[in-house]
């Protein structure tokens, strides 16, 4: 399969026992920008960072539920999303890479965009 650009219209699919969580990649320049922004002092906050990251990168969902009723797709509640979905995500959109490490309970960003 030929290379693909990155472009920001597109919409990718990550689907896991019966759910689609749409998605698109990140651009290398996009993902710097972000981690430069939670960046202070040489150190990273990773929770913000990683929550903004995935704010951008999860466009909607399909199918994902709570108590066995569908849940609208909300930006607010992507950081609820299981943790090993949440890493697919990351690894799928080029928001994190192998290396990289996903932190356990991380908060979602308070701007609730």
């Amino acid at each position: 399969m030929p290379i693909q650009l990155i472009q920001d219209d597109e919409r990718l699919i990550y689907q896991m026992a019966g759910s689609e969580i749409h998605y698109r990649r990140i651009p290398t320049r996009k993902r710097a920008a972000i981690v430069k922004k939670h960046t202070e002092r040489g150190k990273t906050n990773w929770d913000a960072a990683t929550a903004e990251i995935l704010e951008y990168v999860v466009l909607g969902w399909k199918g994902v539920q709570v108590k066995r009723q569908d849940v609208p797709f909300s930006p607010g509640l992507v950081a609820t999303l299981p943790e090993d979905v949440l890493t697919e995500v990351l690894k799928l959109s080029g928001g994190a890479g192998d290396d990289e490490i996903l932190e356990k309970n991380f908060e979602p960003t308070s701007s609730g965009s």
